[in-house]
């Protein structure tokens, strides 16, 4: 019996995910109309949920209190791995 086969790519800058099947492969759509992710996540400063993907590149963008960390890959085993965002008294 054959046997699918899950692929996943977690890219500095962006992720992917495909599968193989049937001599086939097929890339899965893992955000809201497309086949990539950026690779960043946020976590709000008032334990709401984490964000993924673009929703996590847009909340500094956004000016939302909380540590937002993109490409998380290159910061695995460092000590100080996320950074603070919107910190002005504006936010």
């Amino acid at each position: 019996m054959p046997t699918d086969t899950l692929a996943i790519d977690f890219g500095t800058s962006n992720s992917a995910a495909a599968v193989a099947a049937e001599d086939r492969v097929r890339r899965l759509p893992i955000e809201q109309g497309a086949e990539t992710l950026p690779t960043a996540v946020f976590f709000p400063a008032d334990s709401g949920a984490m964000q993924i993907g673009a929703a996590a590149t847009e909340s500094p963008i956004l000016r939302d209190q909380g540590r937002y960390l993109r490409a998380p890959g290159n910061t695995v085993d460092w000590p100080h791995a996320t950074t603070p965002v919107c910190q002005h008294p504006d936010c």
